[in-house]
């Protein structure tokens, strides 16, 4: 269940040289990624289309390049489009698309505990219970190539059992969990390797070694714990200390129960004076505890460790999360303790918050002011699932049902509240990366929303690292100057982070005029759009091909750009050549024939209009959970915070303080102040009228007519329900619903199958979609299943928009303004056609 931290550090010098080629010390000082800032807590509500874990268990996870990687205990996963595919044990999801990558997919023989992103862009390390990958013999961990699963061959590092956690610090890579030997040397639990040739520093000898994983404590309980000793190891971001969180007895032949903080900053290692003694017998009663501590992080500036505890509520030491500072001393006291009630097991930090998930239902809320160091004697169980009196916390507890936040200073509850709401077992594996949160639980659902075995909290493309400069474009073929047959140009194009389309446009440098799709020549530019080769990781160029161009003569210039994931456009790029025409065959020299009157010439061909143009997607704003248009062309769209604000004139977003807040995801609107929604509760209406309950469950699609009636699928059991005239009646299954108006539905069927009618009188009109609106004029349009956004023009013909940089979740129209909601949360819109430089 441990997880390494998500940020890289650059070595000191005085690392440098430890040992020989190959080993520990030959690093080169690196730069390395800032640890993930977020700045503000992660959304509450997870993403939406991406595949689901159906079975087992999400055990870890981390970035990798353009990917979350999951590792874990399941074997199959259900896409986008209801397809369940078989995928053991780890699996790559594209980040911006949610889509699986078919590439990446190695063969283990065991579950995965954890996984790190390697030092090499690109590479990841996977360590577990497994033994051999893609058929060769791995021991726990093993290094493989994100963009084809195979075996990193120069990286070898034979664990001959478990290996549950990672961290990682330029070339030195830490390793804890349950094993004796690295090949065929001796380490007890707790190793260091080079992060590039996998051999064992000699220099680090520390172990951990007996088991404190049994006891009993003063009011009398006794437990055994399970599972690997080391929980977690963690670096700090200078690269002086290891945190080592844990169920053994000595580390390094001294006791430290609970945590142990090891100084990594001289050439031979040495165990620090950090000691707890929480779990001293003079603080139990005379009793020699059990430890139960499951997982643990450490704040991005590394100052500060928390970890998780379970087993049976008796605070500090159980049932609760503890903080402590990683520069303490002897007996160096919690900075916090924070109570659940129940077990508690992932935990996660970022610089906002300290992420907690278990099996609890409780915990203490921002009014609590219980001391740190809170000892309840034989108070037992005061809180449950079930249960909630007798505490002395009583009123000062939260409900927080197997997920929370706490607040990093005090420990206290903050406000995010999304809620693991089917688990069972609860929330066991929590992983901060920098574009959010990742999930594993044993449930469904996560705030109502259907979403397997494990979810992500995407904060967007505000908070990826790579996407920083507009991207770069060149013309390769042909070359400058060149006298071509040109009906084909090729190229490369280059971003930080992902290049999502290339443009292309001729111009007639004699005429100035732009060559068209037919070879014609006006006034404005023709754009053809390239195929794109494989990407690669990010950074990496990119190829480009444009193929049947009309074969254009005369002096030529082929002007070509590039567009990023973020909308940031290129530089046009140009080079000038000479368009030869097209080679015809030399006809024989007829013999000379007695002349014939010449028919009158035949009229020409006429020739085809040109293509019109397509529009742009123009950026509208981050930070939407759903959005909407009225009849009337108002535009509103559903804030991270809840709220709703309406698109302005002056094309910003503004609050609407009579819709109120508690709004979260899909809406519809019958006017700019009345709309229908996923609220906390379920679905609601909210108006000039005042505000209504349309239903009890939590909708995953939701639309009202002009007329008034609803729609709306159920987000747990895709079950349609229509509200006409005030009377309720269910329609099937479904997972988007669009209602037009005088009994005139559009609705998408789990399959992907498009539907145009009514209850018990649809027809099939398409295939392929995930979400779909209709205006009141009848203008329809679809999400596909890729995340495309396409417009129905007849049955079974959807014409595709091209040109979003994201995956679409939602789309909206009203009057012919066509507005799109992007996985990153970003709202997009059909703008203007381009304005040619």
């Amino acid at each position: 269940m441990s997880r390494a931290k998500n940020w890289r550090v650059a070595v000191p010098a005085m690392l440098i040289g430890l040992a020989g080629a190959g080993s520990v010390g030959d690093v080169s000082v690196q730069a390395a990624a800032p640890p993930p800032i977020h700045g503000q807590v992660v959304p509450d509500t997870p993403r939406t289309g991406w595949p689901r874990v159906n079975n087992g268990a999400a055990k870890g996870s981390d970035r990798v390049a353009q990917f979350i990687v999951l590792g874990g205990s399941f074997t199959t996963m259900t896409l986008a489009n209801g397809a369940t595919t078989s995928q053991p044990y780890v699996a790559a999801i594209d980040i911006d698309s949610g889509v699986l990558s078919t590439q990446f997919r190695p063969v283990l023989d065991g579950e995965v505990s954890v996984v790190e992103a390697g030092n090499v862009p690109g590479t990841v390390y996977l360590g577990g219970r497994f033994k051999n990958v893609n058929g060769v013999y791995t021991g726990g961990l093993v290094k493989l190539d994100i963009l084809t699963g195979q075996i990193v061959s120069q990286f070898s590092a034979a664990f001959d059992g478990e290996v549950t956690t990672l961290s990682r610090f330029g070339d030195r890579l830490f390793v804890g969990g349950n094993f004796t030997k690295v090949g065929n040397i001796s380490r007890s639990r707790l190793a260091e390797v080079s992060a590039t040739s996998g051999n064992p520093n000699p220099n680090f000898t520390i172990g951990v070694t007996g088991l404190r994983d049994s006891g009993c404590r003063a009011d009398g309980f006794c437990y055994t714990v399970g599972g690997p000793p080391v929980r977690d190891v963690r670096v700090n971001p200078s690269g002086t200390r290891l945190a080592v969180m844990h169920r053994g007895d000595l580390v390094g032949g001294q006791q430290r129960w609970g945590a142990a903080i090891i100084d990594i900053s001289t050439a031979t290692p040495t165990v620090t004076s950090f000691k707890t003694d929480l779990w001293d017998q003079a603080r139990n009663g005379g009793r020699t505890d059990f430890v139960g501590v499951i997982d643990g992080d450490m704040t991005p500036d590394g100052s500060m460790i928390a970890f998780s505890n379970g087993i049976g509520n008796f605070p500090p030491i159980h049932d609760t999360a503890i903080a402590f500072p990683v520069n303490g001393g002897t007996a160096v006291q919690p900075l916090w303790v924070t109570q659940n009630f129940d077990s508690t097991f992932a935990l996660a930090t970022s610089d906002q918050a300290v992420y907690q998930g278990g099996h609890f239902c409780w915990t203490e809320s921002q009014s609590s002011t219980a001391q740190p160091l809170y000892w309840p004697g034989t108070a037992g169980n005061q809180y449950s699932c079930k249960s909630t009196s007798g505490s002395v916390f009583q009123p000062r507890t939260t409900y927080r049902y197997h997920l929370s936040a706490q607040d990093l200073p005090t420990g206290r509850a903050l406000a995010w509240d999304p809620r693991s709401d089917d688990s069972n077992r609860g929330v066991d594996m929590l992983r901060v990366v920098d574009r959010g949160l990742v999930l594993g639980h044993d449930g469904t659902r996560v705030k109502g929303i259907v979403v397997g075995r494990a979810a992500f909290f995407d904060m967007g493309l505000t908070k990826e690292p790579l996407e920083k400069l507009a991207p770069t474009v060149a013309i390769t073929s042909p070359t400058a100057n060149a006298t071509v047959n040109l009906s084909s140009v090729s190229g490369t194009a280059t971003d930080d982070y992902r290049v999502k389309r290339v443009q292309l446009r001729l111009r007639d440098r004699t005429t100035n005029q732009w060559i068209q799709l037919d070879g014609s020549r006006g006034a404005s530019p023709y754009i053809w759009t390239a195929t794109l080769g494989a990407e690669g990781l990010p950074g990496s160029q990119r190829l480009w091909t444009v193929s049947g161009l009309p074969v254009p003569t005369g002096s030529i210039e082929i002007q070509a750009r590039s567009a990023d994931l973020a909308s940031r456009l290129s530089a046009w790029a140009s080079v000038n050549v000479t368009g030869a025409a097209a080679r015809t065959p030399i006809a024989e020299v007829p013999l000379p024939v007695a002349p014939i009157a010449a028919e009158p010439p035949a009229a020409p061909a006429p020739q085809p209009e040109p293509e019109p143009q397509l529009s742009l997607w123009r950026w509208e704003g981050f930070g939407a959970l759903g959005i909407a248009q009225a009849p009337d062309g108002t535009m509103l769209r559903v804030d991270l915070d809840g709220g709703i604000s309406r698109r302005t004139a002056a094309m910003t977003w503004e609050k609407v303080a009579g819709l109120g807040g508690g709004w979260a995801g899909p809406i519809s609107a019958a006017g700019g102040d009345d709309i229908v929604g996923a609220a906390s509760g379920g679905a609601r209406r909210r108006g000039p009228g005042g505000e209504a309950v349309v239903a009890a469950s939590v909708p995953s699609s939701i639309s009202i007519g002009t007329d008034g009636t609803i729609g709306f699928v159920d987000a747990a059991t895709f079950k349609l329900t229509f509200i006409e005239n005030g009377v309720a009646r269910n329609d099937g299954l479904a997972t988007a619903i669009a209602v037009q108006s005088n009994g005139v539905y559009w609705k998408v069927h789990r399959s992907g199958r498009v539907s145009r009618g009514g209850p018990g009188a649809w027809v099939q009109v398409g295939t392929k979609a995930s979400s779909i609106a209709v205006s009141a004029i009848g203008e329809v349009y679809i999400v596909q299943t890729d995340g495309k956004v396409a417009r129905y023009v007849a049955d079974n013909d959807f014409q595709v928009v091209e040109g979003l940089p994201v995956a679409a979740t939602q789309v909206a129209v009203q009057n012919g303004q066509v507005y799109a909601l992007g996985v990153d949360q970003n709202v997009y819109r059909i703008g203007e056609p381009v304005v040619v430089e």
